[in-house]
């Protein structure tokens, strides 16, 4: 099981919020060169954003990588494409396993759509078919369900965050709120805590396999934290 300890005094929120998000498009380590791509695409990209639209921020000393800052347009196209696409491939996972979850962990009944008498892996596969990409059921399954299982905690409660985001703040959430809104990142990281048990004993998730995500606490270190670097002893 790989856990992650993210500490936030160590960087700024959008790269930490990066490590996630980059984490969860390409959790298997064989990805790791996609994945330091992607994460360097979103950090560019959140600069950017950021300085177009806050010209005393641009203007102003800040703590960030000079290879994200000098990024272009184009590369920053180059570098997230893939990682977008996987991300969203991620969240429909998510939000496949939220009715599965939902007697488990919320302690309400899910709603069955008509002709479904039970829920199962493959009833949901048939139900979210027609807003994938994919126009058969075990493909969908094969292409973005399995390949998510080692981050589908994650991804769960990112759909979770996008859901309360729109109901309790009358705003469109989306996952990516976890670089700017350290709210949002707590909120994400804590549901993915209280899904994990679930994910595996539900889903057939390999306990090695998992992907986890915990804050390092303030005054307390722990024994590898995660910088844009890599993993280095404090």
């Amino acid at each position: 099981m790989a856990q992650i300890e993210i500490d936030l005094t160590a960087m700024p929120l959008w790269e930490a919020g990066a490590v996630v998000i980059s984490h969860v498009a390409f959790p298997l380590p064989a990805r790791a060169a996609q994945r330091d791509r992607y994460f360097d695409g979103l950090c560019g990209k959140h600069i950017r954003t950021h300085a177009d639209g806050d010209g005393g921020w641009a203007r102003a000393p800040q703590w960030i990588k000079p290879a994200h800052a000098l990024l272009t347009p184009q590369q920053l196209k180059s570098a997230t494409k893939t990682g977008d696409a996987r991300m969203s491939e991620r969240l429909l996972a998510g939000a496949m396993a939220l009715p599965l979850m939902c007697e488990e962990i919320f302690g309400e009944p899910a709603e069955l759509r008509a002709g479904v008498k039970r829920l199962s892996v493959a009833s949901i596969a048939e139900h979210f078919k027609p807003v994938s990409a994919e126009s058969d059921a075990e493909n969908l399954l094969k292409r973005t369900w399995r390949p998510t299982l080692p981050v589908l905690h994650i991804a769960s409660a990112a759909v979770v965050y996008e859901r309360w985001a729109e109901a309790e703040l009358g705003r469109i959430g989306r996952a990516t709120d976890i670089m700017n809104d350290t709210r949002a990142l707590l909120f994400v990281l804590e549901k993915a805590e209280e899904h994990e048990a679930f994910t595996i004993a539900r889903f057939g998730g390999k306990r090695d396999n998992l992907v986890r995500f915990r804050l390092a606490k303030q005054g307390q270190k722990s024994p590898q934290i995660l910088t844009l670097d890599g993993l280095t002893q404090p």
